[in-house]
């Protein structure tokens, strides 16, 4: 074989791999393009669903109840609803621990029992077992006024009584005058005191309509509209027909001097006669004709009529003593008929009572404990030591300023002179009864506070065997600032003490 046919024998060898290798490259796009129009005409394949968190493999899935079982416990898996505030009010507490305390506080035998805290660490030694706090919201009776309160009540009205004062005293100067005069400030004060009133009366008939509305109102503030009778009363009085007296008292001294008088009319009688301007010397026969009636107490009958103004405040003052008396008389409903309207501090949150599930995760047995009314009838939430103590300082102010009445009706006094008396006890005891509390309370609070304690009360139960091992626990708000650093409603119960209604 020569070498060129070795060559061409060669050349043939290295082209079949050639075609070979072509026919491969074509079968594998021939696959890949069949595969690739499957995809497009046939639907995609469904892939199997990823299990959930909750699905996982040794997951525990809450039954119908919302209850799963840890360590052969069934325990509540609700998560709870509720805002810091409604758990712990203003006190800076956070929840405790699970501890194994066996008792809550092991001092005593009382299933529900009431302490004072200062710490977080005094807070959660009282929590054995697993601490729950029950959700709870203020009502109004929580607002006791303490010092704040009680001081800014005593303040504005102790500016209504002055006011009223230099008034009378500028309607007293100008008797003589065709018509009584009243200086420029009284048309300032007396819108104000009217809201005083309306204040007054929306807080109480909305306290009576809704008992969670039921405030700690002024019980002295009855007084203030008793004033304006004597006031309306003189501003509404014409010269009278018989004198007209040039100064208070001088209507006693006249009497007097006449009753001392025999023989005939002498000159001096005569000038008293012209000055005074008295009819005749009849008039002053005897003290007892010198006032011929009485429409209100101390004031003369005089031939004018008393106006419409004098018996809207006569109508006024009857019904806030009158709702002053029936809310004293409310605000012991705690003490002789508890657990009913009218007695409630604090109320547990509609939602957990609904489902208390919603309360917190607890063990099973601790939420049918919860579940029953255990903690109802025991009053839970009832802050029965404060409520004593402004319900003894209400029914004392109460009746100290019914006791007022007395200087209205007793003893025979010139309309002026009775006017400046009763307008003077009247703000004496105002002030003075609203002055003591304030100082009495703030002085028990600097106290406290003084000692490193933040005057905040807490009521928990007592007994884990009959809780299901938990310890139930309500705190109340914090009273340093008298709940002026407590955000609810704040503005509306700041002008409510300012305008003395609550």
């Amino acid at each position: 074989m020569d070498i060129s046919s070795l060559q061409s024998l060669t050349a043939r060898r290295h082209r079949r791999p050639r075609k070979s290798n072509m026919l491969w490259i074509l079968v594998a796009l021939s696959a890949a393009s069949t595969a690739t129009a499957q995809q497009l005409i046939a639907p995609p394949l469904q892939q199997p669903p990823r299990p959930q968190p909750s699905q996982q493999p040794g997951a525990l899935v809450p039954d119908a109840n919302g209850t799963i079982v840890v360590g052969g416990v069934q325990v509540s898996t609700t998560p709870p609803l509720y805002t810091d505030f409604d758990l712990f009010k203003n006190s800076g507490f956070f929840p405790c621990s699970t501890n194994g305390n066996l008792s809550a506080d092991p001092t005593t035998k009382s299933f529900v029992v009431q302490k004072e805290v200062s710490t977080q660490n005094e807070f959660c030694q009282f929590m054995a077992g697993i601490p729950i706090m029950i959700p709870s919201t203020a009502t109004q009776e929580a607002f006791f006024p303490w010092y704040p309160t009680t001081i800014a009540q005593a303040l504005s009205l102790a500016v209504s009584y002055m006011g009223l004062f230099f008034t009378l005293r500028s309607v007293d100067r100008s008797r003589m005058l065709p018509n009584r005069q009243v200086p420029w400030h009284f048309w300032i004060q007396l819108p104000i005191d009217f809201a005083r009133v309306v204040a007054f009366l929306f807080k109480t008939i909305h306290g009576f309509v809704d008992s969670s509305r039921f405030a700690w109102l002024n019980v002295l503030l009855w007084l203030l509209p008793l004033n304006y009778v004597y006031l309306f009363s003189q501003l509404q009085s014409s010269r009278s027909a018989y004198f007209e007296e040039p100064y208070a008292g001088a209507a006693q001294q006249m009497a007097l001097y006449r009753s001392q008088q025999t023989g005939q009319f002498s000159f001096v009688d005569q000038g008293l006669q012209k000055e005074y301007k008295i009819k005749s010397p009849d008039s002053y026969d005897a003290p007892s004709n010198t006032f011929r009636g009485f429409s209100i107490p101390g004031e003369r009958q005089n031939r004018s009529a008393k106006g419409a103004g004098v018996w809207t405040w006569i109508i006024i003052t009857a019904v806030m003593w009158f709702f002053s008396f029936v809310a004293m008389i409310l605000h012991w409903r705690w003490k002789f008929d508890a657990g009913t309207a009218f007695s409630h501090t604090y109320l547990e949150i509609e939602t957990a009572l609904l489902d208390p599930r919603t309360v917190a995760t607890m063990p099973l047995t601790c939420l049918r404990f919860l579940q029953t009314d255990t903690l109802a009838n025991n009053d839970f939430m009832t802050m029965s030591t404060d409520q004593l103590m402004f319900s003894l300082i209400t029914t004392f102010q109460f009746l100290v300023s019914t006791a007022v009445l007395v200087a209205v009706f007793i003893g025979r006094r010139e309309p002026f002179d009775r006017a400046y008396l009763v307008l003077w006890i009247s703000g004496i005891v105002t002030v003075v009864m609203l002055l003591i509390p304030a100082f009495a309370t703030g002085l028990t609070i600097v106290t406290k506070v003084l000692k490193q304690k933040q005057v905040i009360s807490m009521r928990f139960t007592n007994d884990l065997a009959v809780t299901g091992g938990c310890t139930f626990a309500f705190v109340n708000m914090n009273k340093r600032l008298g709940y002026w650093n407590v955000p609810f409603e704040l503005g509306f119960r700041i002008a409510m003490s300012f305008l003395g209604a609550s």
